[in-house]
């Protein structure tokens, strides 16, 4: 009977014991995937912020072409300058530059970095940051210009100059429908670095590739732009970006990324080219350090925007774990407190997981939220009169791609293009998949002819964009799109787009319709 108990014992310590091992390494998991959820969700967040801090400057330098630049006395000098001998040049240019000086003013006000006018044959006529400084031919060594010369349209994107780098926006200049040259209107990304930092206090530098800087940057003005970066041996800091930073920042990046295990760690993940995030702890603080890929024109990846500051969310996190641990611990011996442990960490994990609203696939919005956010913007417009529209669309035929190529493959487009469509809108719009392949987008303070430039423009980059599946050559859309009316209900909202969506669809799909 003893020896029986004792068998008893140690089969019930046994069990307790895998139990408690069990649980340990299962809160283990799921903490790892809580922080690694919240890693992909902080550079989601970064990521949306300079799209939409270069969309605001696009929108501005928008402004500035149609308002000032895109007028008959610039264009009637930029199409003489083309013809005219030095002498002339010199004259044209002077008045160019008086006509510009105000609105340039301006503009550095709002960062941009610099206003170039260029001649038809990629020759700088103007520069009003160095006015000094023309006549030497862009093309060789500027892909923007070389761009929108050559194929006469909008072109925009980063690129290193001979001096600067900056996010161009480059316009086609005609005049009595002649094509007379091109202007470029540039933000440095030290504008994007202050304004990320202004509305949500967190600081910021860029790094740029040492071999993008030399195959660029005139010699002689390397070390008055640059700096080489201390910690990664390839890169340079933009120095305006450093400067900025060294003077106003409580904290620089050397002090947080300060041990050779982080660095080698940062390194090998630099050497991917892709997004990622670190995090490190400095008495008794928890930093975050979000890296985000930079590409030029060409696609080439130049450079990082690298943002870093305190974040207690990490701490917490780390606590509400080991508390848990300590807690397990304590009572393993008791198994029902360990089971009532294990099913309320579960529930409150799950929880955790069930707030972030997302579909798991193509991380969108799932239905949810769709509800609550639509019933939102139908109270701030009856409250406020707010303009909002919806765009429901699905890909064309997209149960052929996945009786065709399998369902895996219709698992990469749908991520792939669900991932082009958030890079097209706002950060303030939502996106929701609301079906296999069908997806809703809500556009807070937007009309129905606003709706259709952003559906046209999701429309165009879908059909452009390059898939990871060799065998996937082009992807299409179809889209409804509809404005709330002051009488619509929900439900006859999101009816009227989808009326559009299949309007688009039984009229040869790839459209869209409003």
């Amino acid at each position: 009977m003893k020896l029986a108990k004792t068998k008893n014992l140690i089969g019930l310590i046994t069990v307790v014991s895998l139990g408690f091992v069990l649980l340990q390494l299962y809160l283990l998991d799921n903490y790892y995937k809580s922080l690694d959820i919240y890693k992909k969700q902080i550079i989601n967040y970064y990521q949306e912020q300079i799209v939409t801090t270069i969309y605001e400057h696009k929108k501005l330098s928008k402004i500035y072409f149609d308002e000032i630049i895109n007028k008959e006395n610039v264009l009637d000098i930029m199409a003489k300058a083309n013809t005219a001998s030095e002498e002339e040049k010199t004259i044209l240019r002077n008045e160019l530059y008086s006509i510009m000086e105000n609105t340039y003013n301006n503009a550095k006000e709002n960062d941009f970095r610099q206003f170039q006018f260029i001649l038809k044959d990629t020759t700088s006529f103007l520069r009003m940051h160095r006015p000094e400084g023309y006549g030497d031919k862009l093309a060789d060594f500027r892909e923007s210009v070389k761009i929108a010369s050559e194929k006469q349209e909008f072109t925009e994107g980063f690129e290193e100059g001979k001096t600067y780098n900056a996010y161009r926006f480059v316009y086609p200049l005609f005049y009595k429908n002649e094509f007379v040259g091109t202007v470029e209107t540039s933000i440095s990304f030290l504008a994007i670095i202050k304004l990320v930092e202004e509305l949500f206090d967190h600081e910021g530098i860029f790094i740029i590739k040492e071999s993008a800087v030399i195959a660029k940057v005139e010699k002689h003005l390397i070390s008055k732009y640059y700096t080489k970066n201390l910690i990664f041996n390839d890169y340079y800091n933009d120095k305006e970006i450093t400067d900025y930073s060294n003077k106003f920042n409580s904290i620089n990046l050397n002090q947080i990324l300060s041990t050779d295990t982080i660095i080698n760690r940062i390194s090998n993940l630099l050497s991917k080219e892709e997004p990622f995030m670190i995090n490190n702890s400095i008495d008794d603080n928890e930093y975050i350090s979000t890296f985000l890929p930079i590409e030029n024109i060409q696609k080439q990846q130049v450079g990082y925007f690298i943002f870093y500051e305190n974040d207690s969310t990490l701490i917490e996190l780390k606590n509400d774990a080991t508390l848990r641990f300590v807690f397990i611990t304590i009572l393993w011996l008791l198994v029902m407190i360990i089971i009532i442990n294990y099913h309320f960490s579960r529930l409150k994990i799950d929880k955790l997981i069930d707030k972030l609203n997302f579909d798991k696939l193509t991380g969108a919005y799932n239905r949810n939220r769709l509800f609550e956010y639509i019933n939102r913007e139908i109270e701030a417009k009856k409250r406020y009169s707010n303009n909002f529209s919806i765009i429901i669309y699905d890909i064309d035929k997209f149960k052929n791609i996945n009786d065709t190529y399998g369902h895996h493959t219709g698992d990469v487009i749908l991520v792939e293009t669900t991932a082009c469509t958030k890079k097209h809108i706002r950060i303030g719009d939502y996106l929701f998949r609301i079906g296999g392949d069908e997806f809703l987008i809500i556009l807070p303070n937007t009309t129905l002819n606003e709706a259709i430039i952003v559906a046209e423009k999701i429309r165009s980059q879908i059909e452009k964009k390059i898939y990871s599946i060799n065998n996937i050559n082009t992807i299409t859309l179809s889209l409804g799109v509809a404005e709330y009316g002051d009488e619509d209900t929900y439900e006859e909202l999101i009816k009227k787009a989808d009326k559009m969506l299949y309007d688009a669809k039984d009229s040869g799909r790839n459209k869209v319709l409003g």
